[in-house]
């Protein structure tokens, strides 16, 4: 009786088991955690002691949104006229409503950055840098360093953002 009951189960199970697919496959999109928020920006190259006016706004995937922003800019970069600190940036479809222009100038020769931390609240916050290049500044290109270790050779390579839509 046992038996009989074992190899029913087992032809049951096997029945049922033949109406699921073989392989199930389970379909997502992986993205880059943090707000989904893009910047762009214009920060032409100018001489030292000559303002330039930066201009800079967002790109986002959501269709309406209001970014909270916190903006600083390095010492040694003097802000000539905009908004430094706290405001707000607000998104339709998918880009920035007003873009934010900033008039900065240095009196010394430099790469100096524009420090941008945004949020979206239960979006997430990204953050972002405007290099702006004073005089004779050219970008600094890092190239990789390699070191000994106990392991064996390390390569030390700089990291590059990517991010999926």
């Amino acid at each position: 009786m046992k038996k009989t009951l074992l190899l029913s189960l087992m032809a049951l199970a096997t029945l049922s088991y033949a109406d699921k697919p073989a392989v199930q496959k389970t379909q997502h999109t992986c993205t880059k955690p943090g707000a989904p928020l893009q910047i762009v920006y214009n920060a032409p190259h100018v001489a030292a002691d000559e303002t330039v006016e930066v201009e800079f706004g967002f790109q986002s995937s959501q269709k309406s949104a209001l970014a909270e922003l916190t903006i600083t800019v390095d010492s040694g970069l003097d802000v000539v006229d905009g908004i430094v600190g706290r405001s707000t940036a607000r998104i339709e479809d998918g880009k920035s409503v007003v873009p934010y222009r900033l008039k900065v100038r240095s009196s010394a020769d430099g790469l100096y950055y524009i420090k941008i931390v945004a949020s979206l609240g239960k979006m997430g916050t990204r953050a972002f840098a405007i290099p702006v290049y004073i005089g004779k500044a050219t970008p600094k290109l890092k190239r990789g360093k390699t070191t000994e270790s106990s392991e064996g050779r390390l390569s030390i390579q700089q990291a590059v953002e990517t991010i999926v839509r």
